[in-house]
């Protein structure tokens, strides 16, 4: 009788899982929402957030923070945010691809307790273009070309790392580093 209520209870679980990935949706920038701002707030856990290409400027583009899991794919998308930062980040399982920034492109929070970010395929042309701290796990940056003409560091991290990967990037004319580790207690692996 135990092991019927244990199996009937492992599929309740597995359903409930199911269930939550099957509600995932496509939100789309600006077709559903007219700036990434809105899209972000308004989309669930799980969502993937296609923005199309074009340029994207303005307070509702920028200083856009993620506290839920999502993919942000945007090939073709340019977002223009000066010294703001496009995205900061305080949530765990978040996949940020394809998106060019002018000007600094992602940061966390020094409260953030992150695990599994991805930033691939994107560029930027502003020093502390990714600007990560706080305690982050599994963490890849993949296909990063940043072009910082002699300004700030191209990758800061500045916390506690666990299981961090950086490969195949291009880190161009830095002020003061490529790569910058602080207070970090983790192996890194550069491909």
């Amino acid at each position: 009788m135990r092991l019927v209520r244990s199996k009937v209870a492992l599929l309740l679980i597995l359903l409930v899982i199911l269930l939550g990935v099957a509600d995932a949706k496509v939100v789309n920038v600006p077709g559903d929402y007219k700036d990434i701002k809105s899209a972000v707030e308004n989309a669930n856990a799980g969502d993937t957030i296609l923005i199309s290409p074009g340029i994207y400027y303005g307070s509702k583009n920028y200083s856009v923070r993620i506290d839920k899991p999502l993919t942000i794919s945007g090939y073709g998308a340019k977002i223009e945010s000066d010294y703001n930062y496009g995205f900061v980040v305080n949530s765990s399982n978040v996949l940020i691809e394809g998106i060019q920034f002018k000007g600094r492109a992602i940061k966390t929070e020094s409260t953030s307790n992150i695990s599994g970010l991805s930033i691939k395929d994107a560029t930027s042309t502003e020093g502390d273009a990714i600007f990560l701290n706080g305690r982050i796990r599994d963490l890849e940056i993949e296909n990063v070309n940043l072009n910082l003409s002699n300004t700030g560091v191209g990758i800061l991290l500045d916390g506690y790392f666990e299981n961090v990967t950086i490969m195949n990037g291009i880190i161009k004319d830095p002020y003061w580093a490529g790569i910058q580790l602080k207070r970090s207690n983790t192996d890194y692996y550069y491909r």
